[in-house]
């Protein structure tokens, strides 16, 4: 049976693209004979022409990362039966929609973030009010991410040794195409040839360090990845890591056709689980990244919309990547599904419920389960730390556009300080960090919650766009009401059990001052969340 609903997901995903997704494309008026921001602002930095598959491979690393296998697992203790049907139908028409639209609006405003986007079309007080809430979410994501990959990285020495040589590869590979000038398929292959001799040392010199050393280590590479220019490091490491996770994608299509493991999971379980988890909005909040993740649309309008080489390029990177990383959610899930109720609550870690299932679904091809596990782990944590390098760059983007445009930073006196990158970046890195001590399990649903916001926002962003510019909008209603019902039900339901002793003491464990922190700033995001929309209803009036 699993074999037969990831060959009907795929198809439908498909006819999805090129049906829907082209529909789009013309009903909102994509123009080649338009110059794009990379061309007409071209600063070797940020504003970079950038070829198609070099751009896929840096936007779906950047968006994939861990979340569209943590999500989906995690969501199966409501059963595997709703977290299908979500991903399947929210990935078509909220998804694609949401990503393709952030990217496409940015590329028509100059190749400015989604904050800018909103100055121009909403005013400047929604700029600033949406500008404080992504860098507070930017923390959250920082936070969640640190936490998972240096976990990772301590349980599997080996993996983390072969990610930190991957990242001299990508600078490398950075140089040969961009100094060198060496064409894509030979350097392509040559660096793909030094990762699999990485592969060989990481294995063979593993780097044995402690969970809280490699948070640290990890910060200062976000830290430094955030500032670089996108050539020499973020856009090449995230192109060469996406050939590993669209291997691991290929690679686990063909494990659960041919294998076609058993489902165990429960189709479905309970509306309540836990006596705290309620499946509205729980699983819609949870499944993000392989569904529908606000998050996409940072990551196209801050980085992606400055390196997009023609507007048709838009389509592919951002509605075809967004289709992509549903595939992937899918395999998640029936991989967790092959466990009984038992084996998937005594693993407990995402991670480690993904790799040892895939690994024990991909012995029909006569692979070693710890090798291939090895692989999975070492694929899963690199494309987290993608994930962190893209994040940390487009908070640095929002701390200094707030800088630049607020004037509580003249009052401080830090308008110059944070205006500049390096001071933006480490300070937004100590602050993710400082929130990333806290376990994942805690701030994964806040962070839930705040990311699904963003897509909320960009919903109304594209739509207040769209309809000043005389282009179709409707298909962006039915999204955003449903992403206003999850996101304001879930924000809710963590405030009150923040007031809640009961529900405290599910919620802290072993940290209460980590969550009173995280539940304030959940207090803090529904209430600027209120705050931008009360302010788009006023311009509305005046208009």
């Amino acid at each position: 049976m699993s074999s037969v609903i990831v060959l009907l997901a795929i198809g439908v995903f498909v006819l999805a693209y090129f049906t829907y997704g082209r529909a789009l494309a013309r009903w909102w008026g994509v123009d080649d004979s338009q110059v794009t921001p990379s061309h007409q602002l071209n600063d070797g930095t940020d504003y970079v022409p950038t070829a198609l598959p070099v751009l896929f491979g840096h936007h779906f690393a950047s968006i994939a990362g861990a979340a569209p296998i943590i999500g989906p697992i995690v969501a199966g203790v409501f059963g595997w039966v709703p977290v299908l049907l979500w991903i399947i139908f929210a990935g078509i028409f909220i998804g694609m929609v949401h990503d393709f639209g952030a990217l496409l609006a940015s590329v028509c405003h100059n190749g400015k973030d989604l904050s800018k986007v909103i100055q121009s079309n909403i005013g400047m007080t929604s700029f600033r009010i949406f500008s404080l809430y992504i860098w507070l979410t930017s923390l959250l994501v920082i936070a969640a991410f640190v936490n998972v990959v240096s976990g990772s990285f301590a349980q599997m020495p080996a993996a983390a040794s072969s990610s930190s040589l991957f990242i001299l590869v990508a600078i490398i590979f950075g140089l040969m195409l961009n100094r060198l000038r060496l064409k894509l398929l030979p350097a392509t292959v040559i660096a793909l040839i030094m990762m699999l001799i990485c592969l060989w040392l990481g294995n063979a010199f593993p780097l044995a360090l402690n969970k809280s050393v490699w948070l640290y280590l990890i910060l200062i590479y976000i830290a430094t990845a955030s500032v670089t220019p996108v050539w020499v490091l973020l856009q090449p490491r995230d192109y060469l890591n996406s050939f590993f996770l669209l291997a691991l994608i290929i690679l686990s299509v063909f494990g659960v056709v041919f294998a076609s493991p058993e489902i165990k999971m429960p189709a479905f379980t309970s509306f309540v689980v836990n006596g705290d988890k309620y499946l509205f909005p729980y699983l819609f909040i949870t499944v993000a990244c392989g569904a529908i993740s606000g998050y996409h649309a940072m990551f196209a309008s801050a980085t992606t919309s400055k390196q997009l080489f023609r507007q048709s390029d838009a389509l592919p990177i951002a509605g075809g990547g967004m289709l992509v990383e549903c595939v992937l959610a899918i395999i998640a899930l029936l991989v967790a599904a092959s466990f009984t109720s038992q084996e998937y609550s005594e693993l407990k870690n995402p991670l480690t419920i993904f790799a040892s299932g895939l690994g024990g679904i991909l012995k029909v091809f006569g692979l070693p389960v710890d090798t291939v596990s090895a692989f999975i782990t070492l694929t899963v944590s690199s494309f987290a730390l993608t994930s962190l390098d893209s994040v940390a760059r487009v908070a640095r983007y929002i701390m200094q556009n707030m800088a630049e445009e607020m004037t509580v930073f003249d009052r401080l006196g830090l308008r110059q300080l944070m205006s500049n990158k390096y001071a933006a970046s480490l300070f937004t890195v100590a602050c993710g960090g400082a929130l990333g001590m806290c376990d994942y399990s805690i701030i994964w649903p806040i962070f839930g919650c705040a990311n699904q916001l963003i897509a909320l926002f960009t919903f109304v962003t594209l739509w207040v766009w769209l309809k000043k510019n005389s282009r179709p909008y409707r298909m962006l209603i039915i999204p955003a009401i449903i992403m206003f019902a999850i996101t304001m039900t879930g924000l809710y339901q963590m405030a009150v059990m923040s007031f809640n002793s009961a529900g405290n003491k599910r919620l802290t464990g072993a940290n209460p001052a980590g969550d009173l922190m995280l539940s304030a700033l959940a207090l803090v995001l529904f209430i600027i969340t209120l705050a931008f929309l009360n302010n788009l209803r006023r311009n509305r009036k005046k208009q």
